[in-house]
């Protein structure tokens, strides 16, 4: 848990995981769901959408953009798809209420 939350913006595979966890793939997609009631897939999306939500509070000016690749999405479309599933608003919505 502490390296997803020390690098939930950089690229972060299940192998990745699985090797520094000590653990099959398998297990640790099991283990991670029972005690998270999430993949570590959509425990890192939501890592990144909170940092987005943060970007888009206090530094709107750096642009909806910047702010998606700053919170480690690979896509604006992606970003846009996530947050909106997320937080029921997009970006955009999201940064004028």
């Amino acid at each position: 848990m502490y390296f997803i939350k020390q690098n939930y913006r950089e690229p972060i595979t299940i192998k990745q995981l699985s090797a520094l966890a000590g653990m099959s793939e398998a297990n640790l997609f099991k283990k991670f769901k029972h005690s998270y009631n999430c993949t570590p897939v959509e425990y890192i999306i939501q890592l990144r959408i909170e940092h987005a939500k943060q970007l888009l509070i206090n530094n709107p000016e750096i642009g909806i953009k910047n702010i998606c690749f700053e919170s480690g999405f690979n896509t604006l479309e992606y970003f846009y798809r996530k947050f909106t599933q997320i937080t029921g608003k997009s970006p955009k919505k999201f940064t004028t209420n």
